[in-house]
């Protein structure tokens, strides 16, 4: 479990589920791979809303 929020008020949480709870993307390598146990440092130290995390998000590899 990994959680948190930054200064701009936005917080995330995240529950790490394996064994065929849910799947995950295989590595590509071209630099849009994102670790799932990364994804919230991430997320909160570059984005203020919403709206940043889902720009932030798009061709990212999770």
């Amino acid at each position: 479990m990994i959680d948190g929020m930054n200064d701009a008020g936005l917080s995330a949480h995240l529950l790490y589920m394996p064994g065929g709870y849910c799947t995950y993307q295989p590595f590509i390598g071209d630099g849009s791979d994102l670790c799932e146990a990364d994804l919230i440092a991430y997320l909160l130290g570059t984005c203020s809303t919403i709206v940043e995390v889902r720009a932030a998000l798009q061709g990212s590899n999770i």
